[in-house]
Parts: C-alpha cells; structure tokens; sequence
C-alpha cells in the first residue's frame, strides 16, 4: 500500500465476499520531497516596467504542494536588460505552507515574449512561467536616421523614423503623427 495524496487519509480492507471490513483512519500523508516549482499570476500579456506578482508553489512528485518546504528559490529570467526586475533570493517560512507570492517584485522591461524561472538553490529544482507577452511602455524618444551624410544642397532624402519606449524597446504599436 502506497499513498500518496497530502492529508488525512482512511484505508479500507473488505472481504469481497461477505462485505466484512476494517478501517484505519486519520493517516497523516506528508508531502515526498521536492519535485518542481510551478511559477504563476504574472500579468499575461503586461506593459514593459509594469511592476506585476509571480506565484511560486513548491509540489512533490505526486502533485502534492509541498507544505512543508523551507527551501530556498532563486529567479532567473530571458529578459536580461540591466532594467529588469527580479525578486531576490527567498528562504520559504514553515508560515508559507510551500507557497508563496511576489508582490510586485517582478518588472519585466524588453518586449516579446519572456520567461521567469524560479529554481531551488540547493537541488536545482525548478518551475517556469513562459510566454509571458510584454508589450512596449509609453513614447519616450524618437531615433531619425538613414539620411545620406554628407548630402547635396536639393537632394532627396528619405530618413526613418523609429518610435522608443523608456526602455529602449521598438515603439511597435504607435500610430503617433510625426512633423519634421
């Protein structure tokens, strides 16, 4: 007999035939060890620099949340702008019953899709929350470029014109009016 979910359990044994049976109740299951890390609640998609609040919940191999875990995680991410914000290293409280959440400790800063990682610094567990869409922040500059250097007095030129956020992402929703 294995069991395997967290909790109070009860086990049963019946006599196929007659029906008699005996039980033993009240079996505490206690969280297996540290399995994975599932990663959640970031804002999905978010602006860029918008503060936002990971969830990282520890589970043993059975998919049990591992309520006693007083591991320490660490937080890795694909965007690695020298802007982007993590949470810092955090030893888990026996208060945390294996849960526990970021609040806006997390600021992703380069558009597309990113991910955030959170891993054990011990085992090398770990769990990520990917595709995670950050979108750009709000006008901040205008890169013109493209014009020929030197040019001749009355030439044509065609220069570009590139919309930024704060962050130095590709402006790529602005539907602005540009005036040279």
């Amino acid at each position: 007999l294995t069991l395997t979910t967290t909790g109070e359990q009860t086990v049963t044994a019946t006599d196929t035939v007659g029906g008699e049976f005996g039980t033993q109740t009240a079996i505490t299951v206690t969280p297996a060890s540290l399995s994975y890390f599932v990663v959640d609640q970031i804002a999905d998609p978010q602006v860029a620099g918008t503060p936002t609040s990971p969830r990282v919940t520890a589970y043993d191999l059975y998919d049990n949340i591992k309520t006693d875990y007083l591991g320490t995680v660490t937080f890795s991410s694909s965007d690695t702008k020298p802007t982007t914000v993590l949470p810092v290293d955090y030893t888990y409280l026996a208060g945390d019953n294996g849960r526990h959440t970021f609040t806006g400790e997390l600021t992703l800063t380069t558009t597309g899709e990113q991910t955030v990682t959170a891993t054990d610094t011990v085992g090398g567990e770990f769990g990520t929350q990917s595709a995670i869409t950050v979108t750009p922040a709000a006008l901040s500059y205008f890169v013109v470029d493209q014009i020929a250097d030197p040019q001749v007095a009355g030439t044509p030129s065609s220069p570009r014109v590139t919309a930024y956020d704060l962050y130095d992402n590709i402006k790529t929703d602005y539907l602005g009016t540009v005036t040279f």
